[in-house]
C-alpha cells in the first residue's frame, strides 16, 4: 500500500508539472483575449464600423478598412483556401528587429527596403521582398471609391462586388472553383476614397500564373451578368432598411452628411434606396470603363518574389486594363462655420429623434487630408483626446469620472481631401445633456492648456512602439504600401513615420487642435427619444421609451442650426 501511494504521489507531482505549463500559456491567451476584448467593444462603441484609430495598422493607413468610419461594401463572397488563411501572420526578421528597437525610439531606425517604380502604363508600383514564406500578397487600388459615383450614389460599391462576379469566359461558380483549386484568395472592396482588390496566392508557379491568368480576366473583361446585379442589389435593398433600424449607422450617416452637404463623401458608399433601385447594367459597364484603367490606377506587392518577377506581375494584371484618364481632383470640402449662441457646443446641432434607451452622439470637424504636413501631429493630438483608449482625457473625464458612458474616444480618417475628426460616445437619455458639457470642458482644456508633458511622452510611446505591429505581416505591408502610393506619398514613408512622430511637439498639438476643433467648426449630431438640449432632465426620463420612432419636427428649435429629424426621411 505505501509503494502505491508514493507512485500516486509521483504520479500527481508529475502530471501538475506537466499541466503547469498549459496552465501559463492559458492565463496568458486569456489575458491576451480580454485584452482584444475590451479594445474591440471600445472601439465599436466609438463608431468604428471598418477602422477606428486604437490601432497603429488603421492609424497609419486609410479605411482598410477597417473600421474606417465609412462603411465597408461586402467582400465578393470568394473564400481563401486553409492553406493560407487570411489571418495569418507571419513576422519578418525586420519586423522583429522593429519590435526590439522600438523599446529605445526615436533613437532606433527603421531599416524595410522598398523599392517603387512607375510601369509603362503609368501605375504607380511599390514593393517588398519577403523571402520567409512562400505567398504573395497583391494590392491594386484605383481611384474609382464611392466619392467617384456622380449622380448615382452606390455605384462605385455595386461595380466592385460585381467584378469577381463572371467574366467572358468564366462565370461565378466557375471562378471560385479555380481560386479554391489554386488555395488563393482574391476579395473587392469600394470605400469612399477607393476600389481595392486584394490577392493572396501561393508563389509556386503552378498556382500563381493560373491565378494571375484569372484574376487579369476579372479586372479587364468582367461581364456584370444582370442575375447578379439583380441579387446584389437585392442584398442592398434589405441592408439600406437594416439601417434604418441601426442608431450609430443613422448617426454616422448624418454626420457625413452634414459635414459634406455639397461634396461626394457625403452620401454614404452603400447609396441610398432610390439611386440602387435606378442603376443598370450599362451604368456598371460604363463606370468600369472610366475608372478601372492602369493610369488610375496604384500597386503594391510584398511576397516571396524577386523584382522581375513583380515586374512581370505587374504587366501581366496591367496590361489588358481599359485605357482611361486619370479624374481631376476631389474638390475641397466646404467649411461649415456659423456664429454661436450661448451654451452651444457646436456650429451646428442636428437631432434624429429614435427610440433607444441611450442618446447616441457624435461630435465632428474637417480635419486634413492624408499628406498634409500636419499628419502626424494630428495622430499624437488625437491619441491624447480620445485615441489612446483608457488613458485619453474624453475617457478619464466622461468615464473614469462622471461615470457617464461605458466607451468613448475619438478617430481621424485620412482621406484624398480633408477627413473627418470624430469624437463618439453613447449615453444614457437623461445625462446627455451633461455628457456634451464634459465634452465642452475636455476640448476647452486642451485647446487652452495643452497636453502634459507626460501625456505627450506616453501617447508617443504608445503609438511608436505599436507602429511595427501594424507591418507584422505581409498582408499588414502590403496594405500600407498601397496606401501610401495612392496618397502619393513615398514608399520611404515607412521608414520615415517613427522620426516624423518623435518631432511633434507641445506646440504643434495645441496648434493643430486650436485650428481644427474650434466651436465654430463643429458639426454635432445627437440620436434618442428627445433632444438634449430642448427638453428637461424629467422629460427626458418620462419619455426616454416611446413606442416607435416619430417626426421630432414639432420641437421648438433652440437656434437655426438646432433641428430635429425622422430617421426614416
Amino acid at each position: 500500500m505505501k509503494v502505491q501511494a508514493n507512485m500516486r504521489e509521483r504520479a500527481e507531482r508529475h502530471a501538475k508539472r506537466k499541466r503547469l505549463p498549459t496552465l501559463i500559456v492559458l492565463v496568458g491567451v486569456s489575458i491576451l483575449i480580454l485584452a482584444q476584448t475590451t479594445k474591440f467593444l471600445h472601439n465599436r462603441m466609438s463608431d468604428n464600423n471598418t477602422s477606428i484609430t486604437d490601432s497603429l495598422s488603421q492609424i497609419f493607413s486609410s479605411p482598410t478598412p477597417l473600421p474606417s468610419t465609412e462603411p465597408q461594401s461586402t467582400l465578393s463572397g470568394i473564400s481563401a483556401s486553409s492553406d493560407i488563411s487570411a489571418t495569418t501572420a507571419t513576422f519578418s526578421s525586420d519586423v522583429k528587429q522593429m519590435l526590439v528597437d522600438a523599446q529605445s525610439w526615436p533613437n532606433s531606425t527603421f531599416k524595410l527596403q522598398p523599392q517603387e517604380w512607375t510601369h509603362a502604363s503609368g501605375t504607380r508600383i511599390y514593393f517588398i521582398p519577403s523571402a520567409e514564406i512562400p505567398i504573395l500578397d497583391l494590392r491594386l487600388v484605383f481611384n474609382a471609391g464611392s466619392a467617384r459615383d456622380d449622380n448615382l450614389p452606390g455605384l462605385a460599391n455595386l461595380t466592385a462586388m460585381l467584378m469577381t462576379q463572371g467574366t467572358d469566359k468564366f462565370d461565378v461558380n466557375s471562378i471560385n472553383e479555380q481560386l479554391e483549386k489554386l488555395g488563393s484568395h482574391v476579395s473587392m472592396n469600394a470605400y469612399r476614397d477607393m476600389a481595392v482588390l486584394q490577392l493572396r496566392t501561393l508563389t509556386d508557379p503552378a498556382h500563381l500564373q493560373p491565378t494571375l491568368q484569372l484574376l487579369a480576366a476579372i479586372l479587364s473583361s468582367p461581364s456584370f451578368p444582370k442575375p447578379a446585379i439583380e441579387r446584389i442589389r437585392n442584398q442592398l435593398l434589405i441592408n439600406l432598411q437594416k439601417q434604418q433600424q441601426e442608431p450609430q449607422t443613422l448617426v454616422k450617416k448624418q454626420l457625413w452628411q452634414t459635414l459634406y452637404p455639397q461634396h461626394p463623401y457625403g452620401h454614404p458608399s452603400i447609396g441610398n434606396q432610390d439611386s440602387i433601385v435606378a442603376i443598370q447594367q450599362n451604368h456598371i459597364n460604363a463606370f468600369h470603363k472610366n475608372h478601372y484603367g492602369a493610369s488610375n490606377a496604384v500597386l503594391a506587392l510584398v511576397g516571396a518574389i524577386d523584382r522581375s518577377t513583380a515586374e512581370m506581375i505587374a504587366t501581366q494584371l496591367l496590361t489588358g486594363l481599359p485605357s482611361t484618364s486619370v479624374p481631376p481632383p476631389l474638390s475641397t470640402p466646404t467649411q461649415h462655420e456659423q456664429t454661436l449662441t450661448a451654451n452651444q457646443i457646436a456650429g451646428k446641432h442636428l437631432h434624429i429623434s429614435f427610440p433607444t434607451q441611450q442618446t447616441h452622439i457624435q461630435l465632428g470637424v474637417l480635419a486634413i487630408e492624408r499628406n498634409h504636413a500636419d499628419y502626424a501631429s494630428l495622430l499624437l493630438a488625437n491619441e491624447i483626446l480620445g485615441g489612446g483608449g483608457f488613458s485619453s482625457r474624453l475617457n478619464q473625464a466622461i468615464r473614469e469620472d462622471a461615470g457617464l458612458a461605458y466607451s468613448v474616444g475619438s478617430y481621424f480618417t485620412p482621406m484624398q481631401t480633408q477627413g473627418p475628426l470624430i469624437i463618439s460616445l453613447q449615453t444614457r437619455n437623461e445625462k446627455a445633456h451633461e455628457a456634451l458639457q464634459k465634452i465642452e470642458e475636455v476640448l476647452y482644456k486642451v485647446m487652452s492648456e495643452g497636453p502634459s508633458d507626460t501625456e505627450i511622452t506616453s501617447a508617443r510611446q504608445h503609438l511608436l512602439r505599436s507602429y511595427p505591429l501594424s507591418l507584422a505581416s505581409n498582408m499588414d505591408q502590403v496594405s500600407q504600401l498601397a496606401n501610401l502610393a495612392f496618397y502619393h506619398l513615398p514608399a520611404s514613408e515607412l521608414n520615415d513615420f517613427p522620426r516624423q512622430l518623435s518631432l511633434v511637439g507641445r506646440n504643434d498639438i495645441v496648434r493643430v487642435l486650436n485650428k481644427l476643433l474650434s466651436r465654430e467648426r463643429r458639426v454635432l449630431i445627437t440620436l434618442g427619444p428627445v433632444n438634449p438640449y430642448t427638453k428637461s432632465t424629467a422629460s427626458i426620463k418620462a419619455e426616454s421609451t416611446p413606442a416607435s420612432a416619430t417626426s421630432d419636427l414639432s420641437t421648438p428649435m433652440k437656434n437655426d442650426a438646432d433641428i430635429s429629424m425622422n430617421p426614416s426621411s
